[in-house]
């Protein structure tokens, strides 16, 4: 069983973060010519009028939130699954956070784990409505991956392409789901924001430079492993006129503090910031109440409040 023996094993490195030596992947980065970008963006071009089908499929709350379970159509006929949480501490319409889950995992990352359900709940408990899908592959997307680990698209090195279509596919997946959040009444379509995780980092960076009127994004651990060139995040970020702010782990085996600090100084707008910490790819828990309370702050400046 060697394959499971390295998946296994990769995904005690990738939440480990200090196992393998650290390297700095994106010294002299140069960003794409505008033309090659213009022609790298139209791999994340969808019709907007394709109908979005959206339905809701279960309903339930617990003591700070209503809670939504929804279905709605993505660009390559799948069903795309979500969970839309409101908070009850006040009236729509609300401001909302995209968030979007790291390789590997699923949205229930965000109300499973300790930490993605730490930075939920502080949104919730700062008035903000957060709203987690389930990228390609992932969770109960899994069956179009034939229930293969998403990691081995990345790490075994056989399904480059496969791997890139995944990212680029999950992207636009992202984009829908912010039509969804627009197309809401109860949903503040003007005060909307992106929280991304490793690989939701990459993509929180591609919604940067595809849907300029978001409030801010907020990236943890994203990785500075160079991709191919339409998903290629380093070249994406000087398109994305949004406030950032990044977190990053200084012994992250994914990427160094040098490549963090190259990758922040790429984003053209000044209200951008890189938050450093002691750990590795897995940052400790503090990083989500910085993060919710910069996101907070970012919705609040859009809201007039």
């Amino acid at each position: 069983m060697p394959s499971r023996l390295l998946c296994n094993t990769l995904l005690a490195l990738l939440f480990a973060g200090t196992a393998q030596a650290q390297v700095v992947r994106r010294t002299g980065f140069m960003p794409q010519p505008a033309a090659v970008f213009e022609i790298v963006r139209q791999f994340y071009d969808y019709d907007h009028d394709l109908p979005l089908g959206t339905r809701t499929v279960q309903r339930w709350e617990d003591e700070r939130s209503l809670l939504e379970k929804i279905v709605f159509e993505s660009t390559a006929h799948e069903r795309i699954p979500g969970v839309l949480a409101v908070p009850k501490t006040r009236r729509a319409p609300y401001p909302c956070v995209l968030l979007l889950h790291g390789l590997n995992a699923s949205k229930d990352f965000w109300w499973d784990h300790a930490v993605g359900a730490d930075l939920a709940r502080r949104l919730l408990d700062a008035g903000t409505a957060v709203f987690a899908i389930d990228l390609r592959y992932h969770g109960e997307r899994a069956a179009l991956l034939d229930y293969m680990a998403p990691m081995h698209l990345t790490f075994e090195n056989t399904l480059h392409l496969r791997n890139r279509d995944m990212i680029v596919q999950s992207a636009i997946d992202a984009r829908r789901a912010l039509d969804v959040l627009r197309a809401r009444a109860d949903i503040d379509s003007a005060s909307l924001a992106v929280a991304g995780v490793s690989m939701g980092g990459m993509i929180a960076t591609y919604l940067g430079a595809l849907e300029p009127g978001l409030a801010g994004l907020a990236c943890a651990s994203t990785p500075s492993h160079p991709q191919l060139a339409p998903a290629d995040h380093y070249s994406f970020a000087p398109r994305a006129h949004v406030p950032v702010l990044l977190l990053a782990g200084r012994t992250d085996w994914h990427t160094s503090p040098e490549d963090a600090r190259a990758l922040l100084e790429l984003f053209p707008h000044r209200d951008r910031r890189l938050a450093l910490y002691d750990s590795g790819h897995a940052l400790p828990a503090a990083w989500t109440a910085e993060a919710a309370a910069w996101l907070a702050e970012r919705l609040a400046r859009r809201e007039g409040r």
